[in-house]
């Protein structure tokens, strides 16, 4: 007989009426119980009858069911905990929360960002006056001022006015359409390496027409202060990000995204995370490799000369990467003036090897 694979389960979920409820808050979820448990109590106030919270636990460790006991008697909307039976990986449990919401519209909130107060009501009124949208983002710290309210249509209209396409990957700041893009999920998985696959559901489903908003007002703040291991590693996104242009979607289009994307990280930023990684292995063969690739999809668009030097010299300080590690561990002692603070961090990140602890 050959195994039968098991299946996410439901481990509690309260029995209240969500006939009223026009929007859940999914949140994806991996051993963060106690980031979690914080986190939550400024979001549950907020919460009412038109709200239905789930949280989606991804195999953690400690059930997060055990940690949240009780959550269901401090809040007046629906509550469920869904544990998957495996570690999915967060792209595909992102994607999970989409598949699994049964609300017109989803909020996929991080479970470590700090939510504002009046988020959910501000998310509510948007939603109100804006329900033809597909997609609504609110501005964060990662993008600069907006105008109050931007709206559009269709994917070549998105890709201009795209103020950070840090900001769209930033999955708590994005507003989703669920009853319509929940067509498209598929896409969310088929492209679960891209690290966006929130926004490949939402471009298969925008397409030419699909109506978009960009909102002035903030719902969620932005994590300065992560330690190495709760970051990623930035060759993980910068890897896999440019696939989004498989997409289907007016080249023109295609070609904007990918002069936004292609903006951060810097390539330096890159290269020195590749520098240590050929350090630890005391080889380039592997950087170099994965060098290559990362030029071949972030650069494809940039045909200029001194696009061309920068990415030669990237190649070099890779192959000579003794003498890199040692002119980067030389700046990261020496570098005093708090304005380097950003790039002794960059090094600090770089020096730790999580593209091998996936």
């Amino acid at each position: 007989m050959p195994e039968v694979l098991p299946v996410p389960t439901t481990e509690f979920s309260t029995p209240r009426e969500t006939a009223a409820a026009i929007l859940t808050i999914a949140i994806p979820t991996y051993n963060r119980n106690s980031v979690l448990a914080a986190n939550l109590e400024g979001l549950l106030p907020q919460l009412t009858n038109e709200c239905i919270l789930t949280i989606l636990d991804n195999a953690s460790d400690t059930p997060v069911s055990q940690t949240l006991a009780g959550i269901e008697d401090r809040t007046r909307c629906a509550v469920s905990v869904v544990r998957n039976p495996l570690n999915i990986g967060g792209n595909a449990n992102i994607v999970r929360c989409l598949e699994t919401s049964t609300t017109g519209w989803i909020w996929i909130l991080g479970d470590d960002d700090p939510i504002k107060p009046g988020a959910v009501a501000t998310i509510l009124n948007q939603i109100r006056s804006s329900p033809e949208c597909l997609y609504i983002n609110f501005r964060s710290g990662l993008c600069g001022e907006r105008p109050k309210i931007r709206r559009g249509r269709g994917i070549s209209e998105f890709a201009e006015a795209l103020d950070s396409f840090s900001n769209a990957l930033f999955i708590s700041t994005c507003i989703f359409n669920a009853a319509e893009l929940r067509h498209y999920v598929s896409f969310g998985y088929l492209f679960a390496y891209s690290c966006a696959p929130h926004l490949a559901v939402l471009f298969s489903g925008m397409k030419e027409d699909g109506e978009w908003s960009f909102s002035d007002e903030e719902i969620v703040g932005v994590v300065t202060s992560k330690t190495v291991d709760q970051k990623w590693s930035p060759l993980t996104p910068a890897l896999g990000k440019m696939l989004v242009l498989e997409l289907p979607m007016a080249h023109r289009a295609r070609r904007i995204l990918a002069r936004k994307l292609s903006r951060r990280p810097r390539l330096e930023y890159l290269v020195l995370s590749l520098v240590r990684l050929a350090g630890r292995r005391e080889s380039s063969e592997e950087a170099l490799f994965l060098y290559r690739q990362l030029c071949a999809r972030l650069f494809w668009s940039d045909r200029s000369i001194s696009g061309w030097v920068r990415r030669v010299f990237g190649a070099f300080l890779i192959r000579q990467w003794r003498i890199t590690n040692w002119l980067a561990d030389l700046m990261r002692r020496n570098l005093k003036d708090e304005r380097w603070d950003l790039y002794k961090g960059m090094i600090d990140q770089a020096g730790v090897d999580q593209w091998h602890r996936m």
